[in-house]
């Protein structure tokens, strides 16, 4: 498949805190932001730093590290949360501004009409980019809202200056088919990039994610190790994996996969099963079948694929362990 326009924004700092029993101090939130920026990922999302006193904090911190560039910081879709935010003098360069734009939401949630949403979230815009911010604008619950709806709320944005509308599958509800119908629609009818959110109570995260930038997103949000709230979220690892094997995407540097994965194992607590697919870490590259253990080593030493991996486990930054079982 050729190489296509991608770029991915990590929302570990933002959506993976979210997971319950997740708790990363100041010093590791800065050391994953850290490594993201080395492994290339294209925005750092975190919380405003005027709705969670810690990221304000964080984000101080990156700011001594020149990241500030990288930040996406998230905000509610309202121009009061800005300007509180702004008021800080932190350095940050683009805002994420989320409102609900479901039926439900609107109504019961925010107890708001849909031209009440529109206008909201426009003076939201407005305000950003009068302070010369990049905007991603959110839609919540975007797999429920009304499609002609969604595309109206995007152009409307896009008009007031928004640079990217984000989709977000909130509670992983999507098949592959079907995020690449609606994004293919979006993409058609909406003047700014796509950006793809997807969570993974289904399973299908990783999947939807790339349907989406067949269809021709943009933008694909992710996680470290699948972590978020409820089911989780699309990981970083599967999703670069992806976008090297079948995109021919190598802007990425997966080589550093493999020691921010095990940071974050144990910044978390929280520990992946060994076999998890396509979570580039330790135990991809191993196997203790007997066919493989005398191949597998063998092959690899005279350059050759062995079949049993896509890559050799050095790229990612790791070594072969295949162990071999005694006889019965």
């Amino acid at each position: 498949m050729a190489m296509v326009e991608v770029y991915v924004c990590d929302t570990t700092l933002r959506d993976g805190r979210q997971m319950p029993g997740m708790y990363l101090t100041l010093y590791e939130c800065i050391e994953i932001a850290k490594m993201l920026d080395e492994i290339g990922v294209d925005q750092i999302e975190v919380f405003s730093p005027s709705y969670v006193i810690k990221d304000y904090y964080l984000i101080r911190e990156l700011n001594k590290y020149g990241l500030s560039d990288k930040l996406l910081v998230w905000h509610r879709g309202l121009k009061k949360d800005l300007e509180k935010s702004i008021g800080t003098k932190l350095e940050f360069k683009a805002v994420a501004l989320s409102i609900a734009t479901e039926k439900e939401h609107r109504e019961k949630k925010l107890h708001m009409t849909k031209k009440q949403i529109l206008e909201t979230m426009c003076e939201a815009v407005t305000y950003a980019k009068e302070h010369g911010l990049y905007v991603s604008v959110n839609a919540e619950k975007s797999v429920g809202t009304e499609l002609e709806y969604l595309i109206k709320f995007a152009n409307a944005v896009a008009d007031a200056g928004a640079d990217r509308i984000r989709y977000c599958d909130t509670l992983g509800e999507l098949t592959p088919h079907e995020t690449y119908e609606v994004i293919s629609q979006l993409v058609k009818m909406v003047q700014i990039p796509i950006e793809f959110h997807g969570h993974d109570d289904m399973g299908l995260a990783v999947g939807n994610a790339i349907e989406a930038l067949r269809a021709g997103a943009k933008w694909i949000d992710t996680s470290i190790c699948r972590l978020g709230e409820r089911g989780g979220f699309a990981s970083l690892e599967a999703v670069l994996y992806n976008l090297y094997k079948h995109f021919d995407v190598k802007k990425y540097k997966i080589n550093k996969l493999a020691e921010l994965i095990a940071f974050v194992e144990k910044a978390s607590g929280i520990n992946l099963p060994p076999n998890t697919p396509r979570d580039i870490r330790s135990n991809i590259p191993t196997s203790q079948n007997g066919q493989d253990t005398y191949r597998v080593p063998r092959t690899r030493r005279h350059g050759a694929s062995c079949g049993e991996c896509h890559r050799s486990p050095q790229s990612w930054g790791q070594m072969d362990r295949y162990k071999h079982m005694p006889s019965r």
